[in-house]
């Protein structure tokens, strides 16, 4: 499990690249990545969305994202916010 401040963004959009999804967009600021009906994007500055078909989240800043591999999970950890993406089975 890798624990990532938002000043480390390459790594970021490295262990994100590593989360294999069908569709990334990588750009200087921002990584979103695509799942047939949901995604995540990521932005530098630690704003976030992400959405599925029975939610979507928006407005929050994270401070640290934690990337897990083996359990296939993006979790987003701010003052305010805790919030976990699995990639959709």
């Amino acid at each position: 499990m890798e624990h990532l401040r938002l000043d480390d963004w390459d790594r970021i959009v490295t262990e994100l690249e590593r989360f294999d999804p069908p569709e990334i967009d990588i750009e200087s600021d921002s990584v979103r990545l695509g799942f047939d009906g949901a995604h995540l994007e990521i932005s530098r500055d630690g704003g976030f969305t992400a959405g599925m078909p029975l939610h979507e989240v928006s407005g929050e800043r994270a401070e640290t994202v934690v990337v897990d591999h083996e359990a296939d999970a993006v979790t987003l950890v701010g003052g305010s916010v805790e919030y976990t993406f699995r990639r959709p089975g």
